[in-house]
């Protein structure tokens, strides 16, 4: 007992020694590291900036600490491809996405799969109410009211300055809208113009050209819509897998000290030793040029293997609205 004791001490000095000679290697702009793989804070705040569309001055830490996370995840893919050859050699950069995704993907929905899938949805198996309708945006008072009486009187604009605002025709479910025109849209007629509407982004006027109510889905939309949920959902579920695998192939850390904001992340870091093994993807949302750079610096060492990073969209189309400039608003009739 006391000879394990003895060695279980030795053996614990041994590894802070180790870990003090790692630390001590850190330089100060290595903000995480996997296997050999240092990631750079220039290259961390040139991901933030692609992914926010802001600098990371502008987040709070806990936003920041999942967009860390998110970034160690995508590049851990990577590498777990590269290693379990799934990417080959003289595999050109753009087609690494694809690659992935294809390892990832449900090869086959079967019947027995659908059906049951068809089953557990049957209420969500529709097709909400949908409108088609031009959106007109005026910056002025002035000219939302002469784009409405435009409208009334001719069902067309005929004042399309740029400089005095925007129109659009579009065509979604009514839930998608900005609450504020759910309302007006509802109480609206095919061919009849809504009273001005007053934003932060200025007065619109939404004139229905028209409309499509709810019904259910035929059984060929019914068959696309669950094939497509089971095999975004396989691939989730997989993302899942390999990510953590990942996690622990790579034993991937994270420098707070070289952090300007309070890491929350999942990764280890080198005062905790702890991590969470939940991912933060629920699939592969590897991003475009910012990760696309980081792999390619990681690729210099090895000029026969390159990597990219991809953006997987969502297989069932989606039906979100444009952004029509909701705010704080209030109707203004005529």
């Amino acid at each position: 007992m006391i000879r394990l004791h003895t060695w279980t001490g030795t053996r614990l000095l041994c590894l802070g020694l180790l870990a003090g000679c790692a630390l001590s290697e850190v330089s100060s702009d290595e903000v995480a590291r996997f296997a050999d793989r240092e990631i750079r804070s220039e290259e961390w705040n040139e991901y933030v900036s692609t992914q926010a569309g802001t600098s990371a001055a502008n987040l709070d830490s806990r936003v920041l600490s999942r967009l860390l996370d998110q970034y160690l995840d995508e590049l851990l893919m990577v590498q777990w491809a590269r290693d379990e050859g799934w990417l080959r050699a003289d595999l050109p950069t753009e087609q690494v996405r694809q690659e992935i995704l294809d390892r990832l993907a449900l090869v086959e929905v079967t019947p027995q799969q659908e059906s049951a899938w068809v089953e557990d949805h049957a209420a969500d198996l529709r097709q909400p109410e949908r409108v088609r309708m031009l959106h007109v945006l005026r910056h002025e008072r002035e000219d939302a009211e002469a784009a409405r009486d435009q409208l009334s009187r001719t069902g067309a604009l005929l004042d399309t300055n740029e400089a005095s605002g925007e129109e659009e025709l579009v065509e979604l479910p009514v839930e998608a809208l900005p609450d504020v025109f759910v309302d007006v849209v509802r109480d609206l007629d095919e061919g009849e113009v809504s009273p001005l509407i007053s934003t932060s982004a200025g007065y619109h006027l939404l004139w229905i050209e028209e409309r499509m109510p709810a019904r259910g889905l035929s059984p060929e939309e019914t068959r696309s819509r669950a094939r497509a949920a089971l095999r975004r959902e396989h691939t989730a579920r997989r993302t899942r897998e390999v990510v953590l695998a990942a996690r622990d192939r790579y034993n991937a850390m994270v420098w707070p000290q070289n952090l300007p904001f309070e890491y929350q992340g999942a990764y280890i870091d080198a005062d905790s030793k702890t991590r969470s093994n939940e991912p933060l993807l629920n699939e592969p949302h590897f991003s475009e040029t910012d990760l696309n750079d980081a792999i390619s610096e990681d690729s210099k060492s090895d000029e026969d293997t390159k990597s990219d990073r991809a953006n997987v969209s969502d297989p069932v189309p989606s039906d979100g609205g444009p952004d029509l400039g909701s705010g704080s608003s209030s109707v203004h009739p005529l």
